[in-house]
């Protein structure tokens, strides 16, 4: 089973509930906190990511909040520093699309942010197309296959 976490009002509730789903047996290597882009610290992704679980950033393209609209140099921040830390099985991207004003019909990014726009951000900081995939492709590939339980 694999358990994908909305991140918590308040960030260090994260850690607490990757704690109570180890407790409850769930190998950490399949929960994914989201919206960890809410709260850019390193210090939060990086306990996640030693926890053994995966964070993952999908309020990409958003632009209700100043946060959303200024955020994304952050998250590209924060991404590389996982990445030269050896982490980048562990780091999950999405873009979580849901209103009608995010449609491209209605003037918003539409569900292509992800590719033409904040991908090629990642590669201008100096992430390579095999990390990349990895990424987008295996890591999501890897969560989403079903496992029998232990």
């Amino acid at each position: 089973m694999t358990m994908i976490v909305n991140s918590a009002t308040n960030s260090a509730n994260d850690t607490t509930q990757v704690a109570i789903l180890e407790d409850e047996g769930l190998d950490p290597a399949r929960i994914v906190i989201g919206h960890c882009d809410s709260h850019p610290r390193i210090e939060h992704w990086r306990e996640i990511v030693r926890r053994g679980a995966h964070v993952e950033a999908d309020f990409l393209g958003m632009s209700f909040t100043p946060l959303e609209r200024a955020g994304e140099p952050k998250v590209v921040e924060l991404i590389s520093t996982l990445l030269n830390e050896g982490f980048e099985k562990q780091i999950l991207l999405s873009q979580d699309v849901c209103h009608d004003s995010q449609l491209a019909s209605y003037g918003g990014n539409g569900y292509t942010y992800l590719q033409k726009s904040f991908l090629p951000r990642l590669v201008e900081a100096g992430v390579n197309a095999a990390t990349i995939k990895t990424i987008t492709v295996e890591n999501p590939a890897r969560l989403l296959t079903l496992r029998k339980p232990a």
